[in-house]
C-alpha cells in the first residue's frame, strides 16, 4: 500500500506540472485560436486584408440583424466589394457592389455622387473579370455619366442663386459657398469626361478589333490606369452628409478610405486602390 501511495503522489505531481505548462492536464479544455502563437496572439504573417474583411463582415451582420443605418450597411457592402475585388474574387465583389447599389438607389438622390462611385466600381469589376463583361461595364459607366450630368445641372442652378443658394428639391446638392460649388462642378465634369473617354475607348475597340479574345485582353489591360484616376478624383472630393448621409463636397473635407494595405493581388488592386468612401 505504501508503494501505491508513493506512485499516486508522483502521478499527481506530473499532472500539476502539465497544468502549469498548459499541457494535456488543462482542466478548462480551452484551445488557443487556430494558427495563433502560444499566447493566443495573431501570427505576424496574417494578411491585414483578410482581417479587414472579417471585421467588415461582422459589421455587416450587426447592421443587418438590428436594422441599423441602411446607408452604413450600403457603405459596408461597398468596402467588402473593394476587398473582394483586390483579391480577384470578382463574383463576390459584384454581389457586394450590387447590394450597395440597390440600397443607395433607394435612399440617395439621383444626383448623389455615391451613385457615381458604385456604378464605376461595378463597371471596373465587370471589365476586370477573367471573362470580361463589357456590355455590363458599359451600362454602369453610362449610368455614372447620367448621374454626373444631373449633378452638374443642379450645381449650375445653385451657382445662379443668391448667396450660398438654397436646397434643390430631389437633389443631394447642398447650399455652399459659390467657390465650393464651382470647384465641385469642375471636378464632376472631369470625372464625367474621364468615364466618357473610357466608354468611347471600349466601343471603338469593339469596332476595330473583331476578335473577342483580343478585345478582352485589351480591356483588362487598360482597366487599372483610367479607373484608378477616376476613383482618386471621387475619393478626393466625396464627403458624407452629417444627417441624411448624402454626399457633400466641402473643400478639404476629410475622406476615409480602406487605403492600400496587405498584399494587393492581381490586376484589380490598382483599379480599386482608393476603395470606397465611408462615413
Amino acid at each position: 500500500e505504501g508503494e501505491e501511495d508513493e506512485e499516486d503522489g508522483e502521478d499527481g505531481e506530473e499532472d500539476d506540472e502539465e497544468d502549469d505548462n498548459g499541457g494535456e492536464g488543462n482542466s478548462s479544455g480551452a484551445k488557443a485560436p487556430e494558427g495563433s502563437g502560444e499566447d493566443g496572439a495573431a501570427p505576424a504573417d496574417d494578411d491585414p486584408l483578410q482581417l479587414a474583411w472579417e471585421v467588415l463582415d461582422v459589421c455587416r451582420n450587426i447592421l443587418e440583424k438590428n436594422g441599423l443605418d441602411p446607408l452604413k450597411l450600403a457603405d459596408t457592402y461597398a468596402s467588402l466589394g473593394d476587398i473582394n475585388l483586390r483579391n480577384d474574387q470578382f463574383d463576390m465583389a459584384l454581389n457586394d457592389y450590387n447590394k450597395c447599389l440597390e440600397m443607395r438607389e433607394t435612399m440617395c438622390s439621383n444626383d448623389d455622387r455615391l451613385l457615381i462611385e458604385v456604378h464605376h466600381q461595378l463597371a471596373m469589376t465587370h471589365i476586370s473579370h477573367p471573362q470580361p463583361q463589357k456590355v455590363e461595364a458599359l451600362v454602369h459607366w453610362k449610368a455614372a455619366v447620367e448621374v454626373c450630368e444631373r449633378r452638374v445641372a443642379n450645381l449650375v442652378k445653385l451657382v445662379g442663386m443668391e448667396g450660398e443658394g438654397k436646397p434643390i428639391p430631389g437633389s443631394s446638392v447642398k447650399p455652399q459657398p459659390k467657390s465650393w460649388t464651382e470647384r465641385e462642378m469642375n471636378e464632376i465634369e472631369e470625372i464625367q469626361e474621364d468615364i466618357k473617354g473610357r466608354i468611347e475607348a471600349e466601343e471603338t475597340q469593339d469596332e476595330s478589333v473583331p476578335s473577342s479574345s483580343g478585345a478582352a485582353g485589351s480591356s483588362t489591360g487598360g482597366a487599372s490606369s483610367l479607373g484608378a484616376d477616376t476613383l482618386k478624383q471621387l475619393a478626393a472630393s466625396v464627403g458624407m452628409g452629417a444627417k441624411e448621409g448624402f454626399a457633400e463636397a466641402p473643400v478639404g473635407a476629410p475622406v476615409k478610405t480602406l487605403g492600400t494595405f496587405g498584399k494587393g493581388k492581381g490586376k484589380a488592386a490598382a483599379a480599386s486602390s482608393t476603395a470606397n468612401v465611408t462615413s
